[in-house]
């Protein structure tokens, strides 16, 4: 579309420059805009289709980490993926799902350990790196999955709240 744009620049008398913009160009902008819409609409049913799934389990309680999204989004790398997700709007309709089937919702604090505490014997580490995938404990030498290890300690920090 840009190179569409730059073919219909028109030179001012003031030296400056403005587009011209012809009803290709329209044709264009609107397929874009539809490719967007579709693609939105594609996450907002998934995210739905999820959480109702979720939800339909009939768990006790559901536990949710409150993550630094705004920190997550300094990332350059990272951060269009992470905008494309909307942890916002999952947690909302995690949320009312729950209320709405009488499960309890839980969320975890910012600041609770959950992936670097060990769950056999409590141990908390001082550094674990987002390149290191599995937990190994420095104290009782467990080892077990990064990822794992988190929703386990989620799941135990759940019962100790409800």
């Amino acid at each position: 579309m840009s190179k569409k744009y730059e073919l219909n620049k028109i030179e001012t008398e003031g030296g400056e420059y403005c587009y011209r913009k012809t009803n290709n160009i329209n044709k264009l902008e609107f397929l874009v805009q539809k490719t967007h819409k579709r693609l939105k609409n594609i996450r907002h049913n998934y995210i739905h289709q999820i959480t109702t799934s979720l939800a339909k389990t009939k768990p006790e309680y559901v536990v949710m980490e409150n993550l630094n999204t705004c920190g997550m989004l300094k990332n350059r790398k990272l951060s269009k993926a992470i905008q494309e997700a909307t942890f916002h709007e999952f947690k909302r309709q995690m949320e009312y799902k729950c209320a709405w089937n009488g499960i309890k919702f839980i969320v975890a604090d910012r600041f609770y350990p959950s992936s670097k505490t060990c769950i056999r014997c409590g141990d908390i580490k001082d550094k674990l790196s987002l390149s290191e995938r599995t937990f190994i404990c420095d104290e009782c030498g467990y080892e077990i999955d990064r990822d794992l290890n988190s929703s386990i300690n989620l799941k135990n920090y759940g019962k100790g709240v409800a």
